[in-house]
């Protein structure tokens, strides 16, 4: 569900982060089209394999694999249309871990998008034309995950939560 910058501010704050659990990964393209890019696969890799070991002591519901498909849209995304396959344009990943879940934050250099617009029409039932662009949100906005756009909408967060206290207990044991 795509949430309201409000909202997941909420959903951040309550996060009790991890001293040295924050990672931040930079991609720069290497091509005009990013899904031809020979880097891409390693890039998305090179975040998600560490993540995926450390998901194996964290505790979450909605489940790895949502994380996985909103993260790789997400990246395409913001290279595709936010740095607009421009190559040498950056895009920026951050990791942070808490007793809460995690956040995973995606931050292209484009200028965004009018992205309040959007999430009102898909919450008021209204239609947005999918031919060239905006899957990503429907794909986003439909997600158990809690995903927030950010600033002028170049960057979004994903965010994952735990619900119960043994949940809680259960990933404390396992770090220690």
């Amino acid at each position: 569900m795509v949430f309201r910058l409000e909202s997941i501010a909420k959903i951040e704050s309550a996060r009790q982060i991890y001293a040295d659990l924050d990672e931040t990964h930079a991609y720069t393209q290497t091509t005009n089209n990013i899904l031809d890019d020979p880097n891409l696969l390693e890039a998305v890799e090179s975040v998600l394999e560490p993540y995926v070991n450390f998901a194996e002591n964290y505790v979450w519901r909605s489940g790895i694999a949502d994380v996985i498909g909103v993260y790789r849209d997400a990246f395409v995304n913001a290279g595709m249309w936010g740095n607009r396959n421009i190559p040498g344009k950056r895009i920026t990943t951050t990791i942070k871990y808490g007793y809460l879940g995690s956040v995973i934050y995606v931050e292209d250099e484009g200028n965004g998008f009018d992205y309040l617009a959007q999430i009102n029409k898909l919450e008021s039932g209204g239609r947005h034309d999918y031919q060239n662009n905006g899957g990503g949100m429907r794909k986003f906005f439909r997600s158990p995950l809690h995903i927030a756009y950010h600033g002028n909408g170049n960057k979004i967060s994903i965010a994952t939560r735990v619900f119960s206290e043994d949940d809680i207990t259960h990933f404390s044991k396992r770090l220690k």
